[in-house]
This record gives structure tokens, sequence and C-alpha cells, in this order.
């Protein structure tokens, strides 16, 4: 369970989590189904654009909003720098839960989408931590291993800057 904004609160219900507006005593967005077992922990992750959720079936899976059709992969994660924590994970500009109907139209509004899931603790994954551009960490329950997820492409930039310096300097090696 987290709280996002002291407005929004974030929770894992069995194997799924619900975003509840405080506030207004509005569900935002509730997914049953998230996991096949129960989730353990979540978090925002990746400067709030996605939320990881760990599990007993031993997977995290990452949720955000519907990438954009067009868009190569590596820039449909661009957000301006202004929006909320909120807007950020739903890929929205503003969020108004009490002006929807989701009773009568239960596929309107805000809603999170499965991105993608980390598979590699051989059981329950206890908790997931957010380390921002760097990516996140994770911890097995079973398997006892802490694994570091990393942003691939982000790496591979990195790395191809360093041998790009490497070779304009080659003292430097």
């Amino acid at each position: 369970m987290m709280f996002i904004k002291e407005k929004y609160l974030l929770a894992a219900i069995g194997c799924g989590f619900c975003l509840y507006d405080i506030v207004s005593g509005e569900t935002i967005i509730e997914r049953e189904k998230a996991h096949y077992s129960r989730i353990l922990h979540l978090c925002l992750v990746y400067d709030s654009m996605f939320l990881a959720t760990s599990s007993e079936d031993g997977t995290i899976r990452l949720w955000g909003a519907k990438p954009q059709a067009g868009l190569p992969q590596e820039h449909s994660t661009e957000k301006p720098a202004n929006q909320s924590t909120l807007e950020k994970l739903l890929g929205t500009s503003t969020i108004h839960p009490a002006s929807m109907d989701t009773k009568h139209h239960p596929k309107e509004g805000p809603s999170l989408h499965l991105l993608g899931e980390c598979v590699a603790h051989s059981g329950a994954v206890r908790m997931v931590l957010d380390f921002r551009d760097e990516g996140m960490v994770s911890c097995g329950v079973a398997d006892g291993l802490v694994i570091l997820w990393k942003d691939g492409l982000l790496q591979s930039a990195r790395r191809n800057e360093w041998i790009r310096e490497a070779l304009q300097f080659p003292e430097g090696l």
C-alpha cells in the first residue's frame, strides 16, 4: 500500500491492485487479476512512469500508460517534467475521477496496461525498490537473490559513449 500526493491510495488486494481517490471515495483503477498469485509489494519506478508489482508467482510486472502507436520504444517513456506523479503513471494531463461515470462506461477513464514482465526469481518476489534512472532492485524469498534490473537502452547508450570517448582519447585506456 502506498499514498500518492496525500490524495490517492494505491493498494494490493489479493492478486490485483486498486487506485483510490481518498477525497472523493472513487475507485480510479481496479485490476482484479494482475498476477496469478497474491501481490506482495508494489512501488512506482523509473521516475513514477511505471508501477511495479511483485508477487508470489515469482514475477515482477510493470504497468503504465498504453504506449503511443508509432513512437519508437526508447522515446515512448519521455514525459514532460511538469507532470504530477499520477499523470506520469497514467499518461494523462489531468485526472478528474469524480467526472468519470464508471458504472455506465467502465472502459473509459484512466487505465494501467501491462507493459512488461521480469522473470528471474525461482519463487516469490518479496519486494521491488526503485533506483530511478538506474533501474530497480528485487529480492526473492525462496532463492534469496537480490537482482538489479537495468534499462538496457540506457546502459547501451552509456557503453557506446564510453567507447566513443576511449577511441577519441586512447591514452585514457
